[in-house]
Formats: C-alpha cells, sequence, structure tokens
C-alpha cells in the first residue's frame, strides 16, 4: 500500500526518482544561491573583488552597465539600500542580483565626458548580517580623464566629541565667484545633494572624484531617507561657507559638530481628567513651568459659560511631560481651558503657544490626601553615622504628591542643629510638590541639621520622617584647573596666547567672533559624581585660565567653546541661511578631583580658531 500510494504522487519509474531528486537539487540551487553552512562565525565585512568598469576606469563606452563582483553572498534588500549613483539616473535603475554578484543596468546611456561615482554606505551587509565598517566607492568616466577631487572631514557628537558613525554626509555645489575666489551662499538647499557619502566608525568621512570646485558639506541623521534635513533630525553645519574640494585630499582640522535642533516648542496631547478636581495636560515632550500662578489659567464651564478658578497647578517628578491642575469639583460638562502664553516650555525654553482646550471632566470624586513621598536630594546614600552630606549651597527638601499651602507645611516641619537648638525654615518650590527648605541661620560647612516632618496632613499623629544632614566640610571638596586658548588646528605644534591673540588678530568683519568669551563646561562621568554635582561652567580669564572650585571626589570631562553671540551656551549654526557653528573643542581624557586637592589639566584646551573668510 505505502509503495502504490507513492507511486501515485510521482507518476514516472521508481528507479528514476533519485536521478529527479538530484536534478531538482541542482535547480533550487541554481534559482537560490545561498552561502555554504557551517564553519567560526563570520566578522569580515564583505568587499568588492572584481568591477567592470574597473575602478578608476577612463573612456567606458556610454551604453556600459556595471557589473560587480563581491568576495561573499551580499543580502540584496541591504544592496539596493545602501547604493547611491551620482550623478543620479532620471529613471530606474534595472539591478541583476546573484549572491554574490550584481549587475546594474542604466535607464539611458551614460552622460559623455562625465565622472560617475557608485556609492555602498555602511547599510550594505552580507547574508550573516555583518555590515561595511566604511562606504565603498567606485569610480569611472565616460571620457579621457576621471575627477580628483577629494573632501575628507570627522563627524563628531556635541555632548563629548565622541564620532558619530553612519552618519550621511551630503556636497552641495556652489556656485563660483568672481570676488577674490569668495562662493555665494545657498538660498535654500538643492532637492538632492550633488554627491552623498558616510561616516565610518571612527566618524570620518571622504568624498573620492568630486569635481574640483567649492562645496557646501552638510552630515545629516537622514531617519527617513529623504536626502533633506527635516526639523526633528540631528545635522551638522560645515565649520566654513565653502569647502574646497582638491587633489591634496587634505582633512579639514574642524571636525562637523553633529547636534539635534531644538527649535520646536512642546506640542500639546491631550487633558485627562483623573477625578473632578484633578486635570493633567499631557504634551509630547517633558516641560517645565514657567509661571505657576493659578490666575494665568482661564478655565471655563461651556454649558453655563462661567468662569471657574484654579487651584493649583503643579508638576510631579518623574511625570514631566504632565502639568496638573487642580480645580473645585467640576460638572461633568464640556469645559474650556485657555492655555496660557509664556508658562510653559521645553528644557531648551522653547514656549508652548498659547491654545484653547476643551474637556469634559470625568464623574469621579478626588479621593487623593496630600502625603509625603521622600526626602531630598534623592538617591544620595548616607555615612556610618547615618547622616546624609549636602554639597556647597545644595538645599535639603521634602518630596509630596501634591501641593499644599506653605503655612500648613511649615506648621509641620521642624529643624533643628546637633545641639539642639532650632532653625527657622523658609520653603521655596519651582514645581509644586518639591520643596526646598532653607534655614536661618544658614548651614555652615561641617555643621548637622535634623529634619523632621509628621502629623497631618502628610502623615497619621503618630509618623514622623527624620533625616540628618552635613554640609560638606571644605576638606573633603577638591578643586579643577587648566588653560583654554584659541588655536590654529592646521598647525597642531602652535597654541596662540589667548588674550592677544583675541586682540591682535581682530579685524572689521571679525572682532565680534574674536572678542568673544571663552567658556568651559565641567560634566561629571560617575554616578557618584554626576549625582552630586551637576554640569557647571566658568569663563577662562584673560591668560586662559579656568578654576572649578568646591567639587566633591570623583571623575570629570571638560568641553570648551567661543561663545560668538554672548548668550552663555553652546550654538551649534544653522544650515540655510548659514550660520557657523561655534568654534568647540572637548578633554582627550578625564581627570578625577581629589579632596583638599587642585589637579591641573595638563594639556591645554585647543579651540580650533574660525575662518577669517
Amino acid at each position: 500500500m505505502r509503495c502504490s500510494t507513492f507511486s501515485s504522487l510521482f507518476p514516472f519509474p521508481f528507479s528514476l526518482f533519485p536521478v529527479f531528486l538530484a536534478f531538482a537539487l541542482v535547480l533550487a540551487g541554481c534559482a537560490n544561491p545561498v552561502p555554504p553552512g557551517g564553519g567560526p562565525r563570520d566578522t569580515t565585512p564583505p568587499s568588492i573583488v572584481e568591477s567592470t568598469p574597473s575602478e578608476a576606469a577612463v573612456n567606458v563606452d556610454l551604453s556600459a552597465s556595471v557589473d560587480i563582483a563581491f568576495s561573499e553572498y551580499i543580502e540584496r534588500g541591504s544592496f539596493e539600500q545602501a547604493l547611491t549613483i551620482t550623478p543620479r539616473p532620471d529613471g530606474e535603475l534595472e539591478i541583476d542580483f546573484d549572491g554574490r554578484s550584481v549587475s546594474i543596468e542604466f535607464p539611458e546611456a551614460l552622460r559623455d565626458n562625465t565622472t560617475y561615482i557608485l556609492t555602498l554606505d555602511t547599510n550594505l551587509q552580507d547574508t550573516r548580517g555583518v555590515s561595511l565598517e566604511e562606504p565603498i566607492t567606485l569610480a569611472f568616466s565616460t571620457g579621457p580623464t576621471i575627477d580628483r577631487g577629494q573632501i575628507s572631514g570627522r563627524v563628531v557628537q556635541a555632548d563629548d566629541g565622541a564620532p558619530q558613525e553612519g552618519i550621511d554626509v551630503y556636497a552641495y555645489i556652489l556656485d563660483d565667484s568672481t570676488d577674490a575666489g569668495s562662493t555665494a551662499p545657498l538660498d535654500s538647499l538643492p532637492s538632492r545633494p550633488a554627491y552623498r557619502t558616510q561616516t565610518g566608525s571612527d566618524g570620518a568621512f571622504r568624498f573620492d572624484y568630486l569635481k574640483e570646485q567649492p562645496y557646501f558639506v552638510i552630515a545629516l541623521t537622514d531617519n527617513n531617507r529623504n536626502r533633506q534635513p527635516d526639523p526633528v533630525e540631528a545635522f551638522a553645519p560645515p565649520p566654513q561657507h565653502a569647502v574646497v574640494a582638491d587633489s591634496t585630499g587634505a582633512t579639514i582640522p574642524r571636525p562637523w559638530v553633529a547636534a539635534r535642533p531644538d527649535t520646536l516648542p512642546p506640542r500639546f496631547v491631550r487633558i485627562q481628567s483623573r477625578s473632578r478636581r484633578r486635570h493633567a495636560l499631557r504634551f509630547d515632550a517633558p516641560v517645565q513651568l514657567l509661571d505657576r500662578t493659578p490666575d494665568r489659567w482661564q478655565l471655563q464651564d461651556s454649558v453655563r459659560d462661567a468662569s471657574v478658578s484654579v487651584g493649583a497647578v503643579y508638576q510631579r517628578a518623574g511625570s514631566r511631560s504632565l502639568i496638573v491642575l487642580r480645580t473645585p469639583p467640576l460638572n461633568p460638562t464640556p469645559h474650556r481651558l485657555i492655555l496660557p502664553a509664556e508658562t510653559v516650555a521645553d528644557s531648551s525654553e522653547n514656549t508652548v503657544d498659547t491654545d484653547t482646550l476643551r474637556f469634559t471632566p470625568v464623574d469621579e470624586p478626588d479621593t487623593l490626601q496630600t502625603r509625603f513621598v521622600r526626602f531630598v536630594p534623592q538617591g544620595l546614600s548616607p555615612d556610618t553615622t547615618n547622616v546624609y552630606t549636602l554639597l556647597p549651597d545644595e538645599p535639603p527638601g521634602v518630596r509630596l504628591n501634591e501641593p499644599i499651602d506653605s503655612t500648613r507645611l511649615r506648621a509641620v516641619i521642624t529643624a533643628q542643629d546637633s545641639l539642639g537648638a532650632a532653625r527657622d525654615v523658609t520653603l521655596s518650590t519651582a514645581d509644586g510638590t518639591t520643596y526646598r527648605l532653607h534655614f536661618t541661620p544658614a548651614l555652615r560647612s561641617a555643621e548637622r541639621v535634623d529634619v523632621q516632618v509628621g502629623g497631618p496632613p502628610l502623615a497619621r499623629t503618630d509618623t514622623t520622617f527624620t533625616r540628618m544632614f552635613r554640609r560638606i566640610s571644605n576638606r573633603q571638596l577638591g578643586s579643577l584647573s587648566g588653560t583654554v586658548a584659541l588655536s590654529d588646528l592646521s598647525r597642531p605644534d602652535t597654541t596662540d596666547p589667548p588674550a592677544d591673540t583675541l586682540s591682535a588678530r581682530a579685524s572689521a568683519d571679525t572682532a565680534d567672533t574674536l572678542a568673544a568669551a571663552l567658556i568651559v563646561e565641567l560634566y561629571a562621568t560617575t554616578a557618584t559624581a554626576a549625582a552630586r554635582a551637576t554640569p557647571r561652567s566658568a569663563t577662562a580669564d584673560s591668560t586662559g585660565r579656568f578654576v572649578f572650585s568646591q567639587l566633591p571626589e570623583g571623575t570629570f570631562r571638560f568641553r570648551a567653546f567661543l561663545d560668538v553671540n554672548g548668550n552663555g551656551t553652546w550654538d551649534g549654526g544653522w544650515l540655510v541661511p548659514y550660520q557657523a557653528p561655534e568654534p568647540i573643542t572637548w578633554s582627550e581624557g578625564t581627570i578625577d578631583s581629589r579632596p583638599r586637592w587642585e589637579n591641573v589639566l595638563e594639556s591645554p584646551l585647543r579651540i580650533p580658531r574660525p575662518p577669517s573668510d
């Protein structure tokens, strides 16, 4: 029975079945080539082993196709995503893919006397998922010569100067100007760049085979691959407006610095009523309250056309995309709330536009009771005597689950020093739920204070929360210092004295730039130091020296920049209209802060000098 059934499925002599099976396997292998299995794990990225036309070939026939043979099997989808051809063909390419080889047919005849560049970026990967570490370029010319212009540079991250890997770099052609060799700025970016490449693992990029002329070169995190900067995509303007491609291939010494633009205000998403008395406004990004005055928030019952007073406006730690309004009990009917101008902003102080918000409160009673949550600063560890250390000028505080009248809060907070003497306490709050405690007299170095919070309305009558704080002794603090200067990075062995150079090189066009301050920023790199020391900044003196004092023990790094516009913060520039990024540098390593010690940075921080043209 088994034999007869098998024979009915394959209507040919059973003795020929092994031959048919072998033939079918051969056909299947030809139709869909796959890499052989087994062996050690593949970690080598693919490479081009042969191409037609060959690299840098000239006098290529106008009807030619491009054939590429790779060192291993290529994932087809990654090839089509990674491929860029300059100049871009007007129609669709015809790609014949065969595992380890690819044939590319152009939709039209190639242009006469033109250099063609095929770029495969780091999206290209083999069938085992190993990607390129840096782009591959294949170029040929349909004329007797091939373009030899080169541009090399490096893209780094704005916060720490780390290499920016896998970011697209676009070159736009700038028109030549007869005015002293300068170039005309772009009024807008063309719809497509003339050339494209990508950064490698070290953040470096390189254009080869360009026409020898000036370009506007930008770096872009092109998430949607439309080859245009979009509002939410990080970008890096060039360090100078015109970058000339020539045959020397010299690397531009100043890096392209990629930063995410933060010019869009937070967007209101919705109002969500938690009860008849509490209503949460949700935004699409963390926000801060610039003004907590309840009277600025206009609330109206739309049915009765009557105004309703707002009792409190506050935020909670850990829910920074929410702003909560506390009101009298609202009827479960339509209401409208006018979001006031200049009251809500993001961390870059982009304020939310005024708007009219409509919502219907839920018909739920409010059961939330005001409660003590914790002492602040949060995340501190006590010493062996169970005392929590405060940095200089760092106030302790308490965190509640909702706002409370300051008079009621002061009634349940007591403070006394180590001798048992009471300290007067005043309160301040920025968000309505975290209250900082300020003592009279102020807490001195090495002095201790015992803070107690107890009783209604924050806790039961028999409950008291206690914490001992001690102002850190100056003997437990250290200092970090160093020097910073403008420097011509094309001459790496020289560093200009900042004060003399700023005045000596000033001219009518650059006086404002060179008279700007040199600002140094300090960042903690260890968790303990970061929890205790927020980022700080200092302005270098006329000799370029800077000092950061009263630092806790820990590890730190520096970032320094030339404050061209005088706003005290680093500005990353703009694309169109072009605005150069402020010159910036980073410390190469970290430096330790030790108690009772001033550690000095061995080498100066060298900020690249702005171009004089």
